[in-house]
């Protein structure tokens, strides 16, 4: 476990391009931005409210149905741009949502990453940061959910792991804020990591082929654009078509077609399990286990019951009647009622009604206001006390039905969310989705539809080709 690991390290290249943003019409020639960037489920999203705060925008990235998120944040001492890019698994696009990541990872020119790791799950985390590394891409690694890693008994040396990597590695737990102070100051040491898989000869060979085909721009290396177009990215197509000259597309297609037939599998697969070896490496360089917690294998437990297929369809049925009883009968009957009746019907309209009478004359312009003396406020036709009243109804409504109903919403769905609940039981009705360990994502390989195991323990899993 404390072996060292071999680093390949890139040597520094004037060479290097940038995938179109004018394609799509977006992404600026500037320095202020930080994009976050990590697989899906691995509490990006809480990690980005907690640097920006509450005020975001929420916009579909040009061409797209994919939101995007942007904000702003004090990051190293000053105010930066921060996206909150859809999950991805990879730089080789396999969906829409992670062709959107990449495209807005490189057409923000300049930018630095702050890639958002599973702490428990290090190894499919790895896997994009060797292709950060590739990319040329100034980033910082945020081990989040460590909490829950070291309960699990997993420990990941992030010491070991920054020197490994040549880039800042911190551990967060971002939906207690922990670690998140440390990680906007690490952003002002982003830089682009040293470290990069060594393929086999044919591979490396084609790579240089294909970067002499390449034209040079700014932004991602050359190198990793020759790994994507090697693998297969036909996201790519479009922006080779403008950028080289039909024989040097020409070229490319040929190099790729005489470098597949030298594998039985795609080069997709062929390159992803070249980098999977580097990165196992790695992990066992930088990871240890020991026993989980005690307290923490009721969790697990749990954990398992609400993803497994016909145990998770009642707990989810259980989950959402506990959901039904807190909101639909708690705050939409009780709270309603509590509010509408005992507060403002009994106290608070009696108590403005005899206040504004006292202010306003007696006359029609307190009857106008608050209704004749004497009768009830819902029998008056007051314009501010009355049945239809600006403040008997207006403000009842607005507080004593909207407000119970929308707290208890809120506080439920907050609940849920922060044990992970929601993400668990959506794998019910997906068979082979688990939240808690491998993850799992279905692909159209080869013509039929495959499940990929994205941590990649499946020596077989197909990338696709």
């Amino acid at each position: 476990m404390g072996d060292k690991v071999s680093i390949a390290t890139i040597p520094s290249r004037p060479s290097t391009t940038t995938l179109a943003c004018a394609d799509r019409g977006v992404g600026r020639p500037e320095h202020d931005a930080v994009v976050l960037i990590g697989n899906p489920n691995v509490g990006k999203s809480a990690l980005f409210g907690a640097l920006t705060g509450k005020y975001v925008t929420v916009s579909n990235y040009p061409g797209t149905t994919v939101e995007v998120t942007h904000g702003s944040a004090i990051l190293a001492g000053r105010r930066r741009r921060l996206l909150d890019t859809p999950g991805a698994n990879g730089l080789t696009p396999m969906s829409e949502d992670e062709q959107v990541t990449r495209d807005i990872l490189f057409a923000e020119r300049g930018c630095s990453v702050i890639q958002v790791c599973d702490a428990r799950n290090l190894r499919r985390g790895l896997l994009l940061s060797v292709q950060l590394a590739e990319a040329r891409v100034p980033f910082v690694l945020a081990l989040n959910m460590s909490d829950e890693a070291k309960a699990s008994g997993i420990f990941v040396d992030a010491t070991k792991l920054s020197a490994a990597l040549g880039v800042p590695v911190v551990e967060t737990v971002a939906v207690q804020h922990r670690g998140v102070k440390a990680l906007a100051e690490s952003t002002g040491d982003a830089r682009p990591s040293s470290f990069a898989p060594p393929y086999d000869d044919a591979i490396e060979k084609a790579v240089a082929e294909a970067q002499a085909l390449l034209r040079p721009a700014d932004g991602i290396d050359t190198r990793a654009l020759a790994l994507m177009v090697l693998a297969g990215d036909e996201s790519l197509r479009k922006y080779l078509k403008l950028r080289l000259a039909d024989r040097a597309l020409a070229g490319m297609d040929e190099l790729r077609r005489r470098l597949a037939a030298r594998y039985p599998e795609s080069l997709r697969y062929v390159i992803a399990r070249q980098r999977l070896a580097v990165v196992d490496r790695l992990c066992g360089a930088v990871v240890s286990r020991a026993p989980a917690r005690k307290e923490s294998a009721l969790l697990r437990r749990l954990s398992a019951w609400t993803t497994h297929p016909w145990l998770g369809i009642p707990i989810l049925a259980a989950i959402l009647l506990l959901c039904y009883e807190f909101v639909g009968v708690l705050g939409a009957k009780l709270g309603v009622d509590f509010l509408e009746n005992a507060i403002f019907r009994q106290r608070l309209i009696p108590l403005l009604d005899g206040a504004l009478r006292a202010v306003l004359p007696s006359g029609p312009i307190q009857e106008l206001l608050v209704g004749p003396p004497g009768v009830p406020f819902p029998e008056t036709a007051g314009f501010l006390i009355g049945r239809y009243g600006a403040i008997s109804m207006g403000l009842s409504y607005g507080l004593a039905i909207v407000l119970p109903i929308v707290a208890t919403f809120f506080l439920a769905f907050s609940m849920l969310e922060d044990t992970g609940v929601p993400p668990a039981l959506g794998g019910d009705g997906e068979p082979g989705v688990q939240v808690d360990g491998p993850q799992w994502q279905s692909r159209p390989a080869h013509g039929a539809w495959a499940w990929v195991r994205h941590d990649g323990h499946d020596d077989r899993a197909d990338y696709g080709d």
